[in-house]
């Protein structure tokens, strides 16, 4: 009878891995207490040392397979949608889509503006519109704000009723044939929507209206008026010279408008 061969327990099976395992674990601490010893010291500041961790196999396998396949982080763009830190805004990227926006609002005009046909047209798309703008109404404010006369800079040195004169006529150009001859129709626009749907276009069509009167007003105030006469004065003058240009750009009688802006100009320029 021969005698059967030796087989270890279960019991002693465990007992060997778990001295293995806490052999390796010993080990990799070992290695990196001498390295951290190594980066202390003054030699290691001085010079570059390679750290060595041995980590157990099964760990090191699972680490890898669990990063092969993560899906990648795409850190350069910029979509608050993608994974990643965000990015700051382009906004060089924001002013050429605020351009163009203005372009085609100037062609199609702001009545039923939707953001998908708007981007179809830009060559964008309306996520990415949203996210520039974060919202169409803030969109169509922006594009107002970036198009309109700056009127605290073409009133704000205003200190005499020659000054004052000077400052309105330059308004007067600026919306008839200057830069913002084609803005301004986007103006007239806001200003006919609001008053049959004001509450969508009600609030963003008094701040386009404050925006202009508000430093004229102030203009006015350093010329001696009081307050309610000041606003009462800037509100002639922005109201006139929009309603004759509205005229002019329906009926395209320039003589007649000129002449006309002219006049009120001179009115609105006379002291008291």
């Amino acid at each position: 009878m021969q005698p059967s061969a030796w087989r270890p327990s279960p019991f002693l099976a465990l007992v060997f891995l778990a001295l293995v395992f806490l052999a390796l674990g010993l080990l990799a601490l070992g290695s990196l207490a001498l390295g951290l010893l190594a980066l202390g010291s003054p030699a290691g500041r001085s010079s570059q040392w390679t750290v060595a961790v041995v980590v157990p196999a099964a760990p090191a396998a699972s680490f890898l397979y669990r990063s092969e396949h993560q899906h990648p982080v795409d850190h350069t763009c910029t979509d608050r949608y993608s994974q990643g830190v965000p990015r700051p805004l382009n906004t060089e990227k924001r002013a050429e889509l605020l351009d163009q926006v203005v372009r085609y609002l100037q062609q199609h005009g702001l009545a039923q503006m939707s953001l998908s046909p708007l981007a179809e047209a830009i060559g964008t798309t309306k996520r990415m519109l949203l996210y520039y703008f974060d919202s169409r109404e803030n969109l169509l404010a922006q594009a107002l704000a970036a198009n309109r006369p700056d009127a605290r800079r073409m009133f704000g040195d205003v200190h005499d009723a020659a000054g004052l004169r000077r400052a309105a006529l330059g308004l007067w150009e600026a919306i008839t044939v200057g830069e913002q001859a084609g803005p301004i129709r986007m103006l007239l626009q806001l200003l006919s929507l609001a008053t049959t749907e004001p509450e969508q276009y009600g609030d963003l069509a008094a701040d386009t209206v404050e925006v202009m009167v508000g430093p004229i007003a102030d203009a006015c105030v350093r010329l001696g008026d009081a307050p309610q006469q000041a606003r009462a004065r800037a509100t002639l003058l922005v109201s006139g010279l929009r309603g004759l240009c509205q005229d002019r750009l329906v009926t395209h009688d320039v003589a007649r408008t000129d002449a006309a802006a002219r006049r009120l100009i001179d009115c609105v320029a006379v002291p008291g």
